[in-house]
């Protein structure tokens, strides 16, 4: 340009172009296409940074030429690509205000767990909790369906002493049937349902869930029992956990107390699966035993619960000698062959199935060298019988006698 003729002055309004009776003025920033610096830039220039990393960045001058952002603020403009990149759940409260709970079945929450394998001994494969909010004070059902949950929420309503107001539960089928929406309608329950997938809403149940399925399953491995013991493993843990303190209940008191109105009593606990040797009421003569042994499986308001292995049923005791210190040695066998089979998925095989119903026919062999025949009765078992008894017994047989020479007719035996 300057050979041309021009002349370039740069000043603050701008650059200025002169040639001789010529002049043109132009802003520099025009002039020059230069692209205006802005925190969108620096955002995306430092990887989408955060907001307050950002801050921290530019206040503490960690870096070297920090006149690059010194004048530069963020902004709270949204960024869809950081939207889309890193959004995340939003945070729940971990306290909850509890103020408007005045008293016990005010909010109850109820959920189901399940399937458990292997099916308990009872043939229940599903367990039902329900915790009320004011107490803390858990009721559990085990269940064989969850179709039977309309049954037990029924069943709990019955028994209580207050009108239940507010049920909490999650999208369950079993919690959204006709029978169970009628029934809330007619009780006057309202019920509230979670967000698909937030078990979060209901977290004091998922949080109870847990501890009652850690305990019982301690209990079950500490006795050496089957697994299929699960479900009074579950009603035990349960029964235990609300006599005890939990730090949801502000008050100095258990769930039990606040539930019942009056303090627990521990003395007549005992471990879970210890032997018991129960009182005979059935003996019948003077030598007859006085007492059966069973398994200690759970508490009864008026007694044990008791697993009787031979008779393989349950039975509610009273007089009772526990053996706590060496119950595993002294345990009875339970005879679980017969529900683990029933348990098992396994299908029989149909050639074992053929082959027994072959070993019920009769079948009919007879043997030319030694004149018998072989019988198969229902049972399987083979017997031989001889052949024609009567013309084997009349037979006889032409023997000389040595002293006389003479022949002697000899009946074969």
């Amino acid at each position: 340009m300057q050979a041309a003729g021009m002349t370039i002055i740069f000043n603050e309004r701008g650059v200025v172009v002169q040639k001789v009776g010529i002049c043109k003025t132009e802003n520099i920033d025009r002039a020059f296409n230069v692209t205006k610096v802005n925190y969108s830039l620096w955002h995306q220039r430092l990887g989408h940074i955060g907001k307050q990393k950002f801050i921290e960045l530019k206040n503490k001058h960690m870096i070297y030429d920090l006149d690059q952002i010194c004048n530069i603020n963020p902004s709270d403009d949204l960024c869809e690509a950081c939207i889309k990149g890193k959004q995340a759940k939003l945070p729940f409260n971990k306290e909850k205000d509890k103020s408007h709970v005045k008293r016990p079945l005010f909010i109850i929450h109820s959920d189901v767990c399940g399937p458990i394998s292997p099916t308990a001994i009872n043939n229940k494969n599903y367990f039902v909790l329900f915790v009320d909010e004011y107490t803390h004070y858990c009721v559990p059902y085990t269940i064989a369906h969850k179709s039977d949950v309309f049954l037990v929420f029924k069943d709990f309503v019955a028994k209580s002493d207050l009108k239940v107001v507010n049920l909490y539960s999650d999208n369950g089928g079993e919690y959204l049937s006709n029978e169970m929406k009628d029934y809330c309608c007619e009780k006057g329950i309202t019920y509230h349902l979670t967000v698909p997938r937030m078990p979060q809403l209901n977290g004091v149940l998922e949080r109870m869930v847990r501890t009652i399925t850690e305990k019982a399953r301690s209990m079950i491995i500490s006795a050496c029992m089957d697994k299929i013991f699960w479900g009074d493993a579950v009603l035990t843990a349960t029964y235990l956990i609300n006599i005890t303190p939990t730090r949801a209940l502000k008050q100095t008191k258990t769930p039990y107390e606040m539930w019942h109105g009056k303090k627990p009593q521990i003395k007549y606990l005992k471990i879970f699966g210890s032997t018991v040797f129960v009182h005979n009421k059935n003996s019948r003569t003077k030598f007859d035993d006085k007492s059966w042994k069973g398994i200690l499986v759970g508490y009864e308001p008026n007694g044990y619960k008791v697993w009787d292995a031979e008779r393989e049923k349950y039975a509610i005791v009273r007089d009772v000698i526990v053996d706590e210190l060496d119950f595993i040695r002294s345990r009875p066998i339970a005879k679980c062959e017969g529900v683990n089979k029933r348990n098992s998925e396994d299908k029989t095989d149909v050639s074992d199935k053929k082959s027994k119903s072959v070993e019920g026919q009769v079948s009919e062999n007879i043997s030319d060298k030694n004149n018998v025949q072989v019988e198969t009765d229902s049972a399987g078992i083979q017997s031989k019988s001889v052949v024609d008894r009567e013309k084997c017994d009349n037979s006889k047989s032409d023997v000389t006698d040595p002293m006389s020479g003479k022949k002697m007719k000899m009946k074969l035996l």
